[in-house]
């Protein structure tokens, strides 16, 4: 997909980019053409106003190209021309500060500054909280024997295995949000959107085959993982910071495909107490439930009642992948 995505930009381009020069070629010629008319009859008002206009085409055409270009500098002024100077040197430094981590703690109180040492933390921290405690398969197949978790049908099986249409596969494309950076591979939602038609078969295709190979291209595997500090905490601590991770948008909307089948079903199966991240129930149900639970306690201030909190650390982080499988087969 990637390649025939590469071919259509590629002869676009070519395309867009002959029409541009053809058409600079033939306003210069008219204003070469105009300025001979009016050496010849400096008095023609209307010569004068054609060529106002044509030049007017001309700036135009290359503003267009000026702006093109600084787009792809990744320039916001053109203040300075290409003179490097105290301003230029001060934006830059700022974007550098914004962007980097400047020190960060170890394990022993110590700061570091260098580079190297920095990395260093980084690696170990996020490699201790990725590593997963081993649980034999036979411990988690007898926890969920005992606990008894629902199973769906295999008529809704059937249903979410299904063949990915073109239908679904647009709808994901127009669900994609604009703006957004885009993975490894530099292709945007809006680039999806733009060539929806001639792609969308060929993501079918695509789609289809992971679903029935249960095997995924090995770009869905790649991604640019960012550090973001949590607002109004300690950027020397590294555990105040979580990686934010660009996949690439042919991904992401695979994703939105299966999660889109999903989320049809899920209220049926998980427990009404689960309000939150679920189509038609709202977070706020809880907060009723709470203040109900107050009230009542006022009423009948001789029972025992206990609110308690709890708040898992890093629950995304931590997930158990043996246990998710076991429970979807």
């Amino acid at each position: 997909m990637k390649a025939v995505s590469r071919g259509i930009i590629i002869s676009y381009t070519a395309k867009r980019n002959k029409e541009k020069f053809e058409l600079r070629n033939r306003i210069q010629k008219t204003i070469q053409k105009l300025e001979r008319d009016l050496q010849e009859e400096p008095q023609n008002i209307k010569i004068k106003e054609q060529l106002i206009i044509a030049r007017h085409e001309l700036n135009i055409e290359e503003q267009e190209e000026m702006v093109k270009n600084l787009r792809r500098a990744k320039q916001k002024n053109f203040e300075h021309a290409n003179k490097p100077g105290r301003w230029l040197s001060f934006k830059l430094k700022k974007e550098r500060e914004k962007r980097t981590i400047q020190q960060l703690q170890d394990e022993k109180g110590i700061y570091h500054s260098d580079l190297e040492k920095k990395k260093q933390i980084i690696y170990q921290y996020f490699q201790g909280l990725y590593k997963k405690e081993e649980v034999e398969e036979e411990y988690i197949r007898k926890y969920l024997e005992k606990e008894q978790t629902p199973i769906i049908t295999e008529e809704l099986k059937e249903n979410l295995n299904r063949k990915i249409t073109t239908g679904e596969v647009i709808q994901a494309i127009r669900s994609q949000k604009n703006n957004k950076t885009p993975g490894p591979d530099g292709l945007s939602g809006e680039f999806y959107k733009i060539l929806e038609e001639i792609l969308s078969p060929v993501m079918v295709d695509l789609y289809n085959e992971v679903l029935t190979n249960s095997s995924v291209p090995e770009t869905w595997r790649d991604a640019i993982i960012s550090l973001i500090s949590k607002e109004g905490t300690d950027a020397k601590q590294i555990q105040n910071y979580r990686p934010i991770s660009l996949l690439n948008s042919d991904y992401k909307i695979f994703a939105t495909i299966i999660a889109n089948r999903l989320k049809n079903v899920l209220n049926e199966y998980i427990y009404e107490d689960q309000n939150g991240f679920l189509p038609g129930r709202q977070i706020r149900n809880n907060l009723r439930t709470v203040i109900d639970i107050l009230e009542y306690y006022e009423a009948h201030p001789e029972k025992q009642i206990s609110l308690v909190f709890l708040d898992a650390q890093k629950a995304f982080d931590n997930l158990n992948w043996q246990f998710m499988i076991q429970q979807i087969y």
